[in-house]
């Protein structure tokens, strides 16, 4: 299994301690790119599940890619340069609203739309990898090890 780096750990563990959000930034391509991806407050997490509950295909592939998208839009604190903050449910111009996939998607589409279509499936793998270090985080804090490699004990 694979277990968080000691330098994650400490961060994570300062995050708690001031009660902010565990951020992580990804340099990738020798440095010259970077993603920085943030843990969720309450709020963004309550929202986030009422965006995801909006998506109605039926099909796996297009039901997990819509999936994405939105997820993207509430983690991805930055890339390169463009800081992003997680969306908040307001109505938008026409019919779209929160409670339609639509809004999400107009969303997502304003947000990258203008993005080459690589960095959208690079934004996506490294959420992957941050997701995973997310939830593992959180459950390793109960092992007297994790609490040891964080300096704590």
């Amino acid at each position: 299994m694979v277990h968080p780096a000691e330098a994650d750990k400490k961060e994570y563990v300062r995050s708690l301690l001031a009660k902010r959000q565990f951020m992580k930034t990804y340099s990738l391509f020798d440095g010259e790119v970077s993603l920085t991806y943030k843990m969720l407050t309450t709020d963004e997490s309550k929202l986030l599940s009422r965006a995801l509950r909006t998506i109605q295909e039926q099909d796996i592939v297009a039901r997990t890619s819509q999936s994405l998208k939105i997820k993207l839009l509430f983690y991805l604190a930055q890339y390169a340069e463009d800081v992003y903050e997680p969306p908040v449910a307001e109505a938008k111009d026409g019919d779209l609203t929160p409670d339609d996939f639509a809004y999400w998607e107009a969303l997502y589409d304003d947000r990258f739309g203008e993005l080459p279509e690589n960095i959208p499936i690079i934004m996506t793998r490294i959420f992957m990898e941050s997701h995973r270090l997310a939830e593992m985080l959180p459950s390793e804090g109960l092992d007297e090890n994790f609490w040891k490699g964080a300096g704590l004990a």
